[in-house]
């Protein structure tokens, strides 16, 4: 493909026509196609070397004339056009478009020990032993963190479990009682408890399996909400606005105010659940489906009856992404369960099955609109 010389001058001086525009813009186009893309250097070093003749021709010349800098010109503005075209489309190719993303591999979460130091989850293998400053800590065939301590009676020491973007995690109490950590949350509990009550401090959502003892009640304490327990299994989501407390068997009672780790004041829990009840800091309301409020827990999203903007909330969580949604698709209605191991394009490819969505991922971002006819 071959552009008359007296264009290119033109070209060069802003003075070409629409049409010849065209022509140039097809000829930069012709170089910058992903099938040129291994000749393109080659094809460029020849019109170049092509001009750099015909410029050594004109000084050999032994007539003395004007020397024409038409040549130069062109083939600066070539490698720079040219340049200029591959880079941009060496940019493009930097931010991957619809680039998958995985399910995190590891735990993704950290203890946080008495002098605030930090040790991954994932660096503790199952069987290992880590011994910190008077105590160890395990992990058992479960992947549960568990302790070896003789520190009942002594001044409390706090360890500190803190999950990120895509990260859980699953810790035994000095007690025996089970908690489940979902995505960036935290849990602060003694590594023994004290002769008379049990407690935990949250923020996040996790999932309690409490053992029973009457004589010591079990505190869950976080920002505007205490609970009481004597022996359950709840759920607690602390990442909204007002805690929602989602009660599975046993019995809780719920105060609507904030206690720090240690208090051992009196204190009044009006808001008493049963089974199949949670509050959501409003009301108590009944719920029939427990499973999806632990879905997190059982490596699983349960999408049933949720809408899509609900489900994109809680794929946010997991995948540390954000999502951008059309108006018209966030009200509508989801089904069915698939597995948190599946990476982000099996996600929203099953969800497509169900909604007729088109999707773009970028780095982050996701964007979800209504395919077009």
């Amino acid at each position: 493909m071959k552009i008359n010389k007296d264009i290119w001058n033109r070209y060069l001086h802003g003075q070409t026509s629409a049409s010849e525009n065209e022509l140039i813009d097809a000829w930069f186009d012709y170089y910058t196609k992903e099938n040129n893309t291994k000749n393109k250097q080659e094809e460029v070093d020849e019109v170049v070397s092509k001009l750099d003749a015909k410029i050594l021709q004109q000084l050999e010349e032994p007539k003395v004339r004007r020397f024409n800098t038409w040549y130069l010109t062109a083939a600066a503005s070539i490698l720079l056009l040219v340049g200029f075209f591959t880079i941009y489309k060496l940019d493009k190719q930097d931010t991957p478009v619809n680039q998958d993303i995985l399910p995190p591999t590891g735990a993704n979460a950290v203890i946080v020990l008495e002098d605030n130091s930090e040790v991954e989850l994932s660096k503790i293998k199952e069987g290992d032993t880590l011994k910190a400053n008077g105590y160890l800590i395990s992990k058992n065939t479960s992947g549960e963190i568990i302790y070896i301590t003789d520190q009942a009676g002594s001044a409390p020491i706090y360890n500190t479990i803190r999950t990120k973007g895509a990260g859980t995690a699953n810790v035994v109490l000095a007690d025996g009682s089970h908690i489940w950590i979902n995505s960036k949350s935290e849990i602060r509990y003694p590594i023994a408890f004290a002769a008379d009550q049990r407690e935990v401090r949250m923020e996040g959502e996790a999932y309690f399996e409490i053992e029973k003892d009457s004589k010591r009640p079990f505190y869950v304490r976080s920002n505007g909400q205490t609970i009481a327990v004597l022996g359950t299994k709840f759920n607690v989501n602390a990442k909204t606005k007002r805690t929602v407390t989602s009660l599975l068997e046993g019995r809780v009672a719920i105060g609507e105010f904030s206690t720090e780790l240690g208090e051992k004041q009196q204190m009044k829990f009006p808001i008493q659940l049963q089974p199949g009840q949670g509050f959501n800091g409003n009301a108590v309301y009944n719920f029939d489906n427990p499973e999806q409020i632990v879905d997190w827990k059982d490596g699983y999203f349960d999408f049933s009856s949720m809408t899509l903007e609900e489900a994109c909330a809680k794929l946010s969580e997991w995948y540390d992404v954000s999502f951008t949604i059309e108006e018209g698709l966030k009200k509508r209605r989801l089904f069915g369960r698939i597995s948190r191991q599946k990476s982000i394009k099996q996600v929203l490819n099953l969800i497509g099955q169900v909604l007729k969505i088109n999707y773009t991922i970028e780095e982050n971002r996701i964007y979800i609109d209504t395919i077009q006819p």
